[in-house]
């Protein structure tokens, strides 16, 4: 979500799944509140531009964010905040998973848990 003058606009960042937030009765994932603590840190009053990739299934855009030209999807998978995006993209999501990987390697963020369960799994696991 990004406001704008007053004006709110809910996005998805492109080539992330960062993890779950709590949400009516499901629990929060771990990390979680850091993912977004991270990114608002980096981006709250600040300039930041968008690029739009494509829309989801709720209608959103799915976005590339930058801030000083520096792009944040890439960000938080460097600083271990988000899994790479595992479904279909238009775009090359050979160098996400890179970067996933190498968080992983250091066990940076979510991935210094033993047991790290990706969103998409934490979202089928509790829709039942």
């Amino acid at each position: 979500m990004k406001t704008i003058g007053g004006f709110t606009l809910n996005v998805r960042l492109a080539a992330i799944d960062a993890p779950e937030r709590a949400y009516r009765y499901k629990p929060a994932q771990p990390f979680s509140d850091e993912a977004r603590e991270f990114l608002e840190g980096e981006i709250k009053n600040k300039t930041v531009r968008m690029s739009q990739s494509d829309l989801d299934r709720y209608n959103r855009p799915v976005v590339f964010l930058y801030k000083d030209g520096i792009e944040m999807n890439k960000r938080m998978l460097i600083n271990g905040l988000a899994h790479a995006y595992s479904g279909r993209t238009k775009f090359d999501p050979r160098p996400y998973r890179l970067l996933e990987s190498m968080a992983r390697r250091k066990s940076l963020g979510l991935w210094s848990q033993e047991r790290v369960i990706s969103p998409s799994t934490y979202r089928k696991k509790t829709r039942k």
